[in-house]
């Protein structure tokens, strides 16, 4: 865990599982504050050399206005990552000058990309499990709902932000299939790229992660993850820099 075990609870027993939780979440937010302090001061440090004690002001106009996140379904980790970006996009003011939406890589289904397969792929509401630990951080999911990525997507989005290498794999594959390959490579990133908390090189698909408990743990994970990363871009959106 982070930072080690605080000690025994009164009276010598030993940490029950919830205490264990508990005590490991207290210590990722404490991370959190410590991290949150050392951006700060790198932010306030790039905008005195980019501004070179200069007049001009910082305008996110310059920065990419329309970011799409992308995942296997399109139902757990790409909706719960547009729903922490719009809030983060929200509490920064700026909630209003960006497009910020979601889609699939097909779900699995086989040469999805293909017109004549992808109009058999049904939207699906956001798995119930992440909408459920998603609302706890006060994001809500409510309205997404599933749909795979377009060539009109790569064509309009200025990012495109996926989870994991096979995500990427995949829609290389369609943008290539599309011929606009050269496009999407240009405007492809991995979410974990903006994270600042972890060396994760992907965040994991929590679909099978288990059930009860242990399935809690795992859409708690990859949304701490998820928080990193959107907290992590929306700070470099902010500054034009993404």
């Amino acid at each position: 865990g982070r930072g080690g075990q605080r000690g025994a609870p009164a009276g010598g027993g030993k940490l029950s599982g919830e205490a264990k939780y508990h005590q490991s979440r207290e210590q990722y937010h404490l991370d959190r504050i410590k991290y949150h302090q050392e951006r700060a001061k790198h932010h306030r440090d790039q905008t005195a050399r980019i501004m070179g004690g200069s007049d001009r002001t910082m305008s996110p106009e310059r920065g990419m206005k329309r970011i799409v996140f992308v995942d296997l379904s399109n139902t757990c980790r790409s909706a719960a990552a547009e729903g922490m970006l719009k809030q983060a996009m929200q509490k920064q003011g700026q909630g209003d000058g960006y497009t910020i939406a979601s889609r699939s890589t097909g779900g699995g289904m086989a040469e999805w990309y293909k017109p004549e397969v992808a109009r058999y792929i049904e939207q699906e509401s956001t798995d119930p499990r992440m909408t459920s630990h998603a609302i706890k951080r006060g994001v809500s999911l409510s309205g997404i709902r599933s749909q795979p990525i377009s060539r009109e997507d790569i064509e309009s989005f200025d990012l495109i932000i996926c989870m994991d290498q096979q995500n990427q794999r995949d829609v290389m594959q369609a943008a290539d299939y599309w011929g606009v390959k050269s496009e999407a490579k240009s405007k492809l990133r991995s979410l974990t790229s903006f994270c600042r908390g972890t060396t994760a090189s992907e965040v994991p698909d929590p679909y099978y992660g288990g059930q009860g408990g242990a399935s809690g743990q795992v859409f708690e994970k990859v949304l701490d993850l998820l928080e990193d990363g959107c907290e992590g871009l929306a700070s470099d959106l902010q500054q034009g820099i993404a």
